[in-house]
């Protein structure tokens, strides 16, 4: 194993422990298998490898993409957390990561930067410390940038009725997955859980109560699963 290990990650302005859910399963991946580390907030992309967080600094350099960092450190770190798991179980579990990652997680973004109401209350996180004239001259192209990349991908060329319509589906397919198990496959723990922690975590705390947000909330074995990876991986 290598000696150290950094995690650059955004703040968290809520009760998951980062904004970004990659930057929250990162963390909470890491403490699950208990690998030394210090995790550090930014708040600029300078140094991030791939311009973006999270991402990892270790003996063997830096390295970028919460997946392709999970793959790293399985193989420098020596860690097999879905060792258990069929070579369905683990189509499914990348499936349910696709299902988080590229559908849940994009709604989310647009929610946050796109829609009216929820932009409002990003940029009052965003910009909380710093003097009007930043806001003023830095939001609008965060605002456009986030808008042009959700639209280049998709899903902000749906009405927003069809993106709350898409979200519910999406989350009504997560709770039946899960169904009254403690965890995705059984009884024990495995990395999807992490990711399903990381984006539901961030779609039902915080200030950002949207319908996809509230319909992911009046799920309760989603609530419940939610706690009980935070439980597992953040106590103590």
């Amino acid at each position: 194993m290598t000696s150290f290990l950094t995690l650059y990650q955004f703040p968290g302005p809520w009760d998951v422990f980062s904004a970004s859910p990659f930057c929250a399963k990162l963390e909470a991946f890491l403490r699950w298998q208990q690998v030394p580390h210090k995790a550090v907030t930014v708040s600029r992309l300078k140094g991030a490898p791939k311009g973006k967080v999270p991402y990892i600094e270790d003996a063997n350099g830096k390295r970028g993409d919460s997946n392709l960092i999970i793959d790293y450190l399985c193989s420098a770190y020596g860690l097999s957390p879905d060792a258990a798991l069929s070579a369905e179980q683990k189509a499914v579990a990348r499936s349910i990561t696709y299902l988080c990652e590229e559908s849940i997680y994009r709604i989310m973004a647009y929610m946050r930067f796109v829609d009216s109401e929820g932009w409002a209350k990003m940029q009052a996180l965003l910009f909380a410390k710093y003097p009007a004239v930043v806001r003023w001259l830095v939001a609008p192209r965060i605002h456009a940038y986030v808008k042009k990349q959700l639209t280049q991908q998709g899903i902000a060329r749906h009405s927003r009725d069809e993106i709350v319509a898409i979200g519910r589906r999406d989350v009504d397919a997560l709770s039946a997955m899960l169904g009254n198990k403690p965890y995705f496959f059984g009884e024990d723990m495995t990395s999807v859980d992490i990711t399903v922690f990381s984006v539901i975590g961030n779609l039902i705390t915080g200030p950002f109560q949207h319908e996809v947000a509230l319909h992911a909330a009046s799920h309760p074995n989603l609530a419940a699963h939610m706690q009980r990876v935070k439980n597992h991986c953040f106590s103590g």
